[in-house]
């Protein structure tokens, strides 16, 4: 994932990146396996807790958290309660209309938050945080995963 920070009215102010090497161990040892559902929620959710914890910031301080357009039951219901967090939280509105196509979700993802907002004309406060969120990797290699915050302050331009 490409990730820059120049001086806009969002900045990266924490970001990590971790791959759970799954895939490699069972190949080298021949096992066969697939990681599950509930597998790569549990190490997603370690991947965003761990840039929040970071940056020192808890979950409850997050005004959205911007996911892919993978599958809406993970993020409703495995993501939420490993998280312990409202499904409200994630922006999931365009997963329905697809999308994934060379990982574009998370700006695509983004830029509609921000012009929904703005079409309910709904103020952001000073310093809000926001959390991209994504994983993957090829079929039948490492899953990885990808956690950037964000934090807004409308007084940079």
């Amino acid at each position: 994932m490409l990730q820059k920070s120049d001086e806009g009215k969002l900045k990266i102010i924490g970001s990590t990146t971790q791959s759970d090497g799954t895939n490699s161990y069972n190949k080298i040892n021949n096992i066969d396996s697939e990681l599950d559902a509930l597998t790569i929620a549990k190490t997603g959710s370690k991947t965003m807790k761990k840039v929040l914890e970071q940056e020192n910031i808890k979950i409850t301080d997050l005004l959205k958290i911007i996911p892919q357009n993978i599958n809406a039951f993970a993020y409703e219901k495995l993501y939420t309660s490993l998280l312990k967090i409202d499904k409200n939280l994630f922006f999931l509105k365009n997963i329905p209309n697809g999308g994934h196509l060379g990982d574009v979700d998370l700006i695509r993802n983004l830029t509609d938050y921000f012009g929904e907002l703005e079409f309910q004309q709904l103020p952001l406060k000073e310093c809000e945080n926001i959390l991209l969120y994504g994983m993957g990797g090829p079929e039948g290699k490492d899953k990885n995963y990808h956690a950037i915050l964000l934090k807004y302050n409308a007084q940079l331009n």
